[in-house]
């Protein structure tokens, strides 16, 4: 490990921070339980930057709670306080350590503190609300499961400065009164907002179905050849995989490719479908902006859009399988930023700018979101 660690390290003083993550990736999957290795390995690290890169590889594997729990608790005795290597152990931390980093947090001025404190509020919206007097920023985050005065709060700040921002905060708040609160607003009812709104609220406004899969699970992409028990490998592949037919431009003719299909019966929630699901990548300058594909039992075939052989084509995502782990009981609010996605099963977007559920080219039928895989991984 040693040769690694002097040339991670000769890659971060170059600032080629991708070489390094991937050198680090590949030094700790020889080991034979990598996170007990990254832990130790971040436990003695002098480079904050290695420290950080290593945190991000625990980050990334769903076993391993009690050592990283440790490892967190030894970073907090440090001096200076590591903000960014602790920002990437945030959502494994027992309570009482949230507590005691924010306490820390308050009053530093450190854009990495900072950081640390939204992705803490993210991951525990129920220790962090205790906290919003003094961290006014993380509102949205502390959104989800919410007490209902939160919920008149908004409401009545709506109608007094028809403040529309204050309902999407009320909407990502996901409590029956909630959705009771938005259905009351009928002046709304019926317009693509109301729609937009509910369905951040966990209800198809049509059907009155949920409109989420389940309050979601983190997806941690495995790098294939990974020690299957110290990271959980599964049968869900991504990267280049062959699905056969897949579906192309219809003004260009480039071919998509599948970078992803999910084993249903190995999932952590119930798929009614009789096809493991699929999904494909293609880039193009022109519209539409997403293609539609169905499963016939014969193999997939495109409605309203031309398929073709898949063919050989560079990787959108590295060869990985995907393991899960359970987010908070009432999903994740606010909006994604470039950067900081998270890799998502089930559960509720987080879009850019809000947007209604696509609906099935055939049956017009709003559709859960199933995956979401950040784009900057």
């Amino acid at each position: 490990m040693h040769d690694s660690l002097n040339a991670i390290i000769a890659s971060l003083h170059d600032g080629n921070r991708q070489r390094a993550e991937a050198l680090v990736v590949q030094a700790l999957l020889d080991e034979a339980d990598p996170v007990a290795a990254a832990c130790e390995w971040a436990a003695r690290a002098g480079e904050p930057a290695l420290q950080t890169l290593l945190c991000r590889f625990v980050d990334e594997q769903p076993a391993g709670i009690v050592a990283k729990q440790e490892l967190a608790r030894h970073l907090m005795a440090t001096e200076p306080v590591p903000w960014a290597a602790l920002r990437e152990l945030a959502p494994w931390l027992a309570d009482a350590d949230v507590a005691t980093l924010a306490e820390r947090a308050d009053g530093i001025a450190d854009p990495r503190a900072a950081a640390l404190v939204a992705r803490l509020a993210l991951f525990h919206p129920q220790v962090m609300r205790s906290w919003l007097d003094r961290y006014p920023q993380i509102v949205v985050n502390v959104l989800p499961g919410a007490p209902d005065a939160w919920v008149a709060e908004r409401l009545q700040r709506y109608r007094q400065r028809h403040d529309v921002g204050a309902l999407f905060q009320l909407a990502q708040i996901r409590s029956n009164a909630a959705v009771e609160a938005l259905l009351g607003l009928t002046e709304l009812a019926g317009t693509e907002l109301m729609q937009m709104l509910l369905e951040q609220a966990g209800l198809v406004p049509a059907s009155r179905r949920p409109s989420a899969l389940g309050a979601g699970w983190r997806a941690h992409l495995q790098p294939v050849g990974a020690t299957p028990h110290a990271v959980g490998a599964t049968p869900h592949a991504v990267g280049a995989t062959d699905a056969g037919e897949v579906p192309v431009c219809p003004i260009t003719g480039t071919p998509a490719q599948c970078v992803l299909r999910l084993q249903r019966t190995q999932l952590p929630l119930i798929l009614r479908a009789n096809c493991d699901p699929a999904f494909f990548w293609y880039e193009t300058a022109y519209e539409p902006d997403a293609l539609y594909m169905q499963y016939t039992g014969e193999g997939w075939q495109g409605l309203m859009t031309p398929t073709a052989p898949g063919g050989a084509a560079p990787a959108v995502y590295p060869a990985a399988t995907l393991a899960f782990s359970a987010l908070p009981p009432h999903g994740l609010a606010g909006v994604a930023e470039a950067g900081e996605g998270i890799d998502q099963l089930g559960g509720y977007p987080r879009w850019v700018h809000p947007e209604p559920l696509p609906c099935c080219a055939r049956c017009q039928q709003p559709m859960p979101m199933l995956v979401s895989l950040n784009a900057a991984g």
